[in-house]
Parts: structure tokens; sequence; C-alpha cells
């Protein structure tokens, strides 16, 4: 059976997506499925991604500009641009599609790509999967085009799934779903223990971490402003920040204005492995997000035995058992964070108690083995040879 993974962002990202592509392509690879990487980025580029283990040599990769015409509207000029490139990136898919003939085609973060593929659906006959993964389901608050491009995907794809149970159930009771199945992110523990200990610790132990995007939906700001109210309150830990994105130069001018520097330290992008090292050491993960799908770092924070304290939203509450594994606070009342924030600083023994209860809840429910099982049969199911997956149906 050939699978195509289509992760439009996998190139330039190091989130959640496309880090679970790059793990379901290497795991995919090892049963033996005969798998394709589709990607927006530039095809001279011999790296695809720094962040993210080296795919295998089985795994073939194509790679071209998908760039989004959308994001450019109030620009006529850049806008014609952008179309004009991804028409022709879409038309150079005919010979790919042609050649690779895929049994099934897997769109992971549903975006505009859709139309495409659906479109070459009907010309080439292969299966299409769609998984939403958060932020591809969020920004149809906003937009009339996005709620139609969803209703568009639930009607034409062969198989929809979800990474969170909220997703889910908003698919099937806003958008008519009739059948999505719920299948969140699965890590290999044992695996991302090997990678943390593979590097040198180069972060103080037993420290606040935050791992992600700097990005708005992130409020990474925020974070910020109630660690400057731990510290106020006599935290004697730090917080590291790993990440980068637009959020950056106000986030590092924040903490400036704040005078936080010895306090809340920025260390930028890294690798996979040195962010899972510099989470291995933490006393808890910190994560004040207004929405999410299913946080990969949570569930590598839980599977190294960190503890989690998250804003109670998305996918979060599938992951975290408030008081067991970590501790949930309301999204709009987050200084709530700072209690718990200094309730743990000051009783490490009980952070080591949540870890452990992190690192069983995640061996029973999130076992990457068992994510890549359900992927496998879903495709079956679709292609006439297999067992199915569980789904939540409408009557």
């Amino acid at each position: 059976m050939r699978i195509a993974l289509w992760s439009t962002g996998y190139c330039r990202g190091f989130g959640g997506s496309e880090q679970m592509v790059n793990t379901l392509l290497r795991r995919f690879c090892r049963e033996g499925l005969d798998t394709l990487l589709i990607a927006d980025g530039d095809p001279r580029r011999k790296e695809l991604n720094p962040y993210f283990p080296s795919l295998p040599d089985g795994v073939e990769v194509y790679v071209d500009t998908f760039p989004n015409p959308l994001l450019c509207t109030r620009r006529p000029t850049l806008f014609i641009s952008s179309l004009f490139k991804y028409a022709r990136a879409a038309l150079k898919l005919i010979k790919l599609f042609r050649r690779q003939s895929p049994h099934v085609v897997h769109l992971h973060f549903v975006s505009l790509d859709l139309f495409v593929l659906v479109l070459y659906k009907y010309l080439f006959k292969y299966r299409l999967v769609l998984t939403f993964r958060g932020g591809d389901l969020a920004v149809t608050r906003q937009s009339r085009l996005a709620r139609l491009k969803v209703r568009i995907a639930v009607r034409a794809a062969d198989k929809v799934t979800a990474v969170s149970r909220q997703m889910t159930i908003c698919l099937r009771d806003q958008f008519g779903a009739r059948k999505v199945a719920y299948i969140p992110n699965g890590v290999d523990g044992a695996e991302l223990r090997r990678m943390a200990q593979s590097v040198v610790p180069f972060v103080q132990p037993s420290h606040f971490v935050y791992v992600g995007r700097l990005h708005p939906d992130k409020r990474v700001a925020l974070l910020v402003e109630i660690f400057k109210e731990c510290v106020d309150a006599g935290c004697d830990r730090s917080l590291y920040i790993i990440g980068d994105g637009q959020d950056r130069d106000s986030v590092a001018g924040l903490i400036s204005y704040h005078g936080l520097g010895k306090h809340i330290i920025m260390l930028g992008a890294m690798s996979h492995s040195r962010a899972l090292s510099a989470l291995a050491q933490a006393r808890c993960l910190l994560l004040t997000s207004a929405d999410e799908g299913c946080p990969n770092v949570v569930l590598e924070a839980m599977a190294l035995g960190i503890p989690v304290i998250a804003a109670n939203v998305g996918g979060v509450p599938d992951l975290v058992v408030h008081g067991q594994t970590g501790y949930l606070f309301p999204a709009d009342d987050p200084h709530i964070a700072k209690k718990y924030i200094l309730h743990l600083a000051h009783n490490p023994h009980q952070a080591r108690a949540m870890g452990q209860q992190c690192a069983e809840a995640v061996l029973r429910n999130f076992d990457l083995a068992v994510n890549v099982r359900k992927y496998m049969d879903l495709y079956r199911s679709i292609t006439g040879n297999c067992q199915g997956v569980n789904t939540i149906e409408t009557d």
C-alpha cells in the first residue's frame, strides 16, 4: 500500500503537526509501507527540517512551492503571483500522482491544499484522509471561507480524524461529519528518553520550561507576566523559554522591561533532541495557550516524567488529569496558574510523584505503537482491507 502524507509546513515548521508527520513517516517505513511526503518549500534545499530526526531513505520526498494566496489578499500583485505559483505547483502534481499512484493521500492540518486534493481524488482514484489538528478548525470562528472549507472537507473525505475529543464533537455537531475517528497523538517514551539522554544537559535542573512556537495563540507574553508574579511572590526557580516565532521580540522586550533576565531565559529554537533534554531536566512544563489540539509537547513532558501546568483548552484535558498528572487552569483566568506554579516550586517531591503518574498515563493511553496501528487500520479499512478504528457517529 502506497501512502502519501501531505504536510504543507513540514520544511519550515517545528510544531506538533510537522513533528507527528515526521514520526509517522519513520514508523510507517519501519512497518513496510511505501511512503511519500509532500510539502511546501524550496526544492533546491537539501535539508528538509533541522528540528526533527532525518527521514529514512525509504521515504520519497516531494517538495514544491505551495504558497497560500489567501494570506496576501490585500496585496493584489503578491496575491496574483502566489496564485500563479500555486497553480503551477498543482499542475506539476499531476505527474507525481501519475507516477506514484498513491492508494491513500493523508492531509495533516486541513488547509487550502484540500481543494486540490479533492479535485485530484476523482482524477486519480485515491482515498482521501483528513486529520484536523487544532488551528485548522479554530480559524472557522473568524472566517466564512474556513467554515466552507471544513464543510467541503467532511463531505469529500473518505475518512476524517481529529486529535482531540473536543474537535471530534465539533466536527460532528457543527459541520455534519457523520463519522469522525478520534486518534490522539502518541509518543514512544523509550525513544524520547534516548533522545533526551543523547544530549549533554545544558540547563539547570528542576526549573520550569516552556517549549513551543512564540505565537499570539500561545500567549507566551502572558506566561511572562504570570511568572513575574511568581518571582515577586518568592519563587526561586527560573523559566526557560524554548522556541521561536513572531512574538519573539515582544516577549524578549517584556522580559527586559520587568528586569527578569536572570529569571526567564530565552533559548530560541533548537533540535528536537535538545528540547527533550531540557524538558527532562524540568520541574514542570508550563503552557498558557488560548487553544490547543493535542499538544505533543505535553505528551513528551509526561512521557519523560514531567508534570504539566496548562490552560484547560482544546485537547489538553484529554491528556492532563487535574491534580494527578498536573494542574489545569481556566483560560479566561490564567493567573490561577500562579498558585499551581508556586505550589510545585516549593514541593519538588509532589512534582516527582506527579511525574511518575504522567509516565504511566502516557504508556497506558498514548503509546505511539497504538497510534500507528490505528492509522494503518484506517488506511486498510478504506482500501478494502482491514478492521477499522473507533469512530463517533451521528444518528
